[in-house]
C-alpha cells in the first residue's frame, strides 16, 4: 500500500480492512500526503470485510475496491465515499 499511495490532496480518513481468511486486520490512516499502515485492529471511519484473494487481486490490479464492493466481494460499512476514494489514492 505505501509503495503505491498517490495522495490527492487535501483529504483525512482512517480505514480498518479485515482479511477475513487469515484473521488479520489492515489499518490504514491518511492524512493529506501523509499514511500509515500496520496490522492491527483499530477503530476506523470505513471498515471493509474481505477475503485475501480478494485484496490479492486489488493490489494486482485485477479489481478495484469499488467494484469489489459492487460485487458483493467485500462487505463495508461507513462513509461509502472513501470506498472511492481508495482507488483514487492507490494505484495497483
Amino acid at each position: 500500500f505505501l509503495n503505491n499511495f498517490k495522495p490527492t490532496g487535501n483529504y483525512t480518513a482512517d480505514y480498518q480492512i479485515e482479511i477475513e481468511d487469515e484473521k488479520r486486520f489492515l489499518y490504514i490512516y491518511i492524512e493529506n500526503k501523509v499514511i500509515e499502515c500496520r496490522y492491527e485492529k483499530h477503530p476506523a471511519d470505513i471498515i471493509m470485510r474481505l477475503s485475501k484473494d480478494t485484496l490479492d487481486d486489488i493490489v494486482h490490479g485485477k479489481l478495484t475496491f469499488q467494484h469489489a464492493f459492487n460485487s458483493g466481494e467485500m462487505k463495508a460499512k461507513g462513509n461509502f465515499n472513501g470506498i472511492r476514494m481508495l482507488d483514487q489514492l492507490f494505484k495497483f
